[in-house]
């Protein structure tokens, strides 16, 4: 069968014109970068990318809120610290106020530095972090104790606050004031204390050293989890940069172009446009050549 010429003429229009297109694209990707801009241009690998991206976004997250925690880890931890040196001062008041040689103005001297003592704690649990207070629990909105070293007890400060590090897993923050301040037997070792010089009891002062040795155990204990919170966040850091990276790479093998790739098929495309052009040329002339016969 004969194939006319206008239908070649159509055919090489065509294929001029997918050449013009695919050299046009090649040219975006080897001034972009990208393998494609529009969705239209790979539907499937357009999904995958936004699919990639929403993850990439949920990992920004993921370490906003390791930063979070591991901020108020650091401050928990230089508090407890803080909290150990004045129980320990506390026991070194209790030690000398029950020896011999203790008088009345030392043992009011005490009363007042016992109290100092406390109200330190007291400051201590009230730390506040951006508007959030550090111990504060589930309620970190207000402060955690009083003016007497009590919880509220309509809102106490417990329960820990928890952040979302890893799809599917949370890791908690800092304890609470009813962890630290209470159940470590700190802030009744401070009232026993003080109520004990204000007696002037030298027996009960000196038991007071047992008591205050105790609620030092257990903030020390505290300071250990608080140190094996830090490295689980740290675990989780490293855990989302490796899926990070990885994630990434999926993203670029996918959206990124191969610039010596675009480069060699930019010149094969080149080429076949060139091609088309002289053949387009050629059959002109022939036809024009028939015609005048």
């Amino acid at each position: 069968m004969r194939i006319s010429n206008q239908a070649i003429q159509t055919r090489i229009i065509d294929t001029i014109q997918g050449s013009i297109a695919d050299i046009g694209r090649l040219e975006r990707q080897i001034t972009t970068g990208r393998r494609f801009e529009l969705a239209s241009e790979d539907p499937l690998g357009s999904r995958s990318v936004m699919k990639l991206d929403s993850q990439l976004r949920a990992s920004q997250q993921y370490s906003r809120n390791i930063d979070v925690a591991r901020g108020r880890l650091t401050m928990e931890e230089s508090a407890l610290e803080s909290l150990s040196n004045l129980i320990s001062r506390a026991r070194e008041i209790a030690s000398q106020q029950s020896s011999s040689s203790a008088n009345a103005a030392s043992t009011q001297a005490g009363i007042g530095e016992v109290q100092g003592l406390k109200q330190a704690a007291i400051d201590l649990a009230n730390l506040n972090l951006g508007g959030s207070y550090i111990f504060g629990g589930l309620f970190s909105d207000r402060p955690p104790l009083d003016n007497s070293g009590s919880l509220d007890p309509l809102n106490p400060a417990r329960g820990a606050i928890e952040y979302d590090v890893f799809p599917g897993e949370r890791k908690p923050g800092t304890h609470d004031a009813g962890e630290v301040f209470i159940d470590t037997n700190v802030m009744q070792a401070f009232d026993d204390l003080e109520a004990a010089l204000i007696a002037g009891d030298s027996a009960t002062i000196a038991s007071q050293m047992d008591s205050l040795a105790v609620a030092l155990e257990n903030v020390q204990l505290l300071v250990v989890d608080v140190g094996n919170r830090q490295v689980s966040l740290d675990l989780a850091e490293d855990t989302l940069a490796v899926s990070d990276l990885a994630r990434a790479e999926r993203r670029s093998n996918i959206a990124d172009a191969s610039l010596p790739e675009a480069l060699a098929q930019l010149a094969s495309r080149q080429a076949s446009y060139q091609a088309s052009l002289l053949a387009t040329s050629r059959i002109l002339e022939t036809t024009l050549a028939n015609f005048l016969r």
